[in-house]
């Protein structure tokens, strides 16, 4: 199984929770209307299988995969892969990624087949109570790029972007556009589309980008604050997000401001015990030199 990193496990848990992955479908492709529930959702397993050239079984897993069923219906197969940085291979990715989820709906489709003739035929003879042959229903595969950059992504958004392709050959070659958007780049309006967790994310991405000096300032109470600042500060890099959740005198955050609060506390603190340490050292040397004078003299 391919190795997945610690900050590729913090990206992928806040969007794993029902509510969080259904506000972001609804948000960015249903502009905020509540298509899908959050019972409608059931998780599927992210990592698929393959064999390379050798024969050799390889691994390929993505971040997030949903089956989002209604009424005992499947309608689509729903993945998310977050991005804190641009890769200009991604149409390949997706594509694999996508391939293998269309891959794995034919082999369950052979699979009942099989299990259908195993108990629908004894001696080569039909039961008279096998029931009705399964039948082949595919559901499309659909995949959403969450990238949480500062600049805009202005690598391939489509396979064929990446070819130079003779115009000959161009209406041979099939085309796959993925979907990406741009989080921090989200205006004001669309981030109002979201209603849970990630209006959260979305706001705080969005207003960093803009003011490098933002101080988080949105009172929304955050659901599953934990995963909220983890994924903030894989994102960014700046772990004073990490030890916020993790002071046991101060206990847990409701709410951004809160975070706010507490980054400035904790830095008001470590200001002053840096100045302390300052004028220490310098009393020091001022002793010493003193020393030194009256030695002198």
């Amino acid at each position: 199984m391919a190795f997945i990193g610690k900050k590729d496990i913090i990206e992928k848990t806040l969007m794993d929770y029902d509510d969080v992955f259904a506000d972001i479908i609804n948000g960015l492709l249903f502009h905020g209307k509540e298509l899908v529930g959050i019972r409608e959702l059931t998780d599927l397993h992210p990592v698929s299988y393959f064999r390379n050239k050798d024969m050799e079984l390889r691994s390929q897993e993505r971040d997030i995969l949903k089956s989002w069923n209604r009424n005992q219906i499947n309608i689509a197969v729903l993945g998310c892969e977050n991005q804190s940085s641009i890769d200009p291979y991604m149409p390949i990715r997706v594509i694999g990624y996508d391939g293998n989820a269309y891959h794995k709906q034919w082999a369950d489709y052979e699979a009942a087949v099989r299990l259908w003739k195993r108990n629908s035929f004894t001696n080569g003879k039909r039961k008279t109570s096998s029931g009705e042959r399964p039948m082949f229903k595919p559901v499309p595969v659909i995949t959403l790029v969450l990238y949480f950059g500062k600049k805009h992504w202005r690598k391939h958004h489509s396979l064929k972007e990446m070819f130079r392709i003779p115009k000959e050959l161009d209406s041979y070659v099939s085309e796959y556009k993925i979907n990406i958007f741009e989080i921090a780049w989200l205006n004001d309006d669309e981030i109002s589309q979201f209603k849970g967790d990630f209006r959260i994310i979305a706001n705080f991405f969005s207003k960093s980008r803009r003011d490098p000096e933002y101080e988080p300032d949105d009172k929304t109470e955050m659901i599953h604050p934990e995963e909220v600042l983890d994924l903030i500060a894989s994102v960014t890099g700046d772990k004073r997000y990490l030890n916020i959740m993790h002071d046991p005198l101060e206990g847990k955050v409701k709410n951004m401001c809160e975070v706010a609060d507490r980054l400035w506390n904790k830095g008001k603190e470590e200001g002053i015990k840096t100045g302390e340490q300052l004028g220490e050292k310098r009393g020091e040397k001022r002793a010493e030199k003193r020393g030194e004078q009256l030695l002198a003299s």
